[in-house]
């Protein structure tokens, strides 16, 4: 089990674990207003898209080092969609092997950030 020690950075307040904990995917996560995991899965063109855990650290848009609290996590391989709270913006990044998430672009249209992918 990861100890507060070894990981980088703290956890999201409210956060009941740290990064690379055994729970951070999770089948009935939340989903976009109007989708449905299938409806993703067939735009994104990823067969396996899944929902994950927030309980994650989300950094680098629009400032390195800078913590987005996210409010819906979409996993596709080792890519990920973010979406912040109070934040109308989807963030585009890389999951790392700690649980955490680089992100590196913004769409402001959930669809095209799918397509971006």
């Amino acid at each position: 089990m990861t100890q507060a020690a070894d990981y980088p950075f703290p956890p999201l307040p409210g956060a009941h674990c740290w990064g690379g904990c055994h729970h951070q995917e999770m089948a009935d996560g939340k989903l976009p207003a109007g989708w449905t995991l299938e409806e993703i899965r067939k735009v994104s063109g990823d067969r396996e898209a899944r929902s994950l855990n927030t309980d994650r650290v989300v950094v680098g848009w629009p400032a390195q080092g800078e913590w987005l609290q996210p409010e819906i996590v979409l996993g596709f391989h080792g890519l990920c969609l973010v979406k912040a709270v109070n934040d109308d913006d989807w963030y585009m990044g890389s999951l790392n092997d700690d649980g955490s998430i680089t992100c590196w672009s913004t769409y402001s249209d959930f669809y095209e950030a799918l397509r971006g992918l």
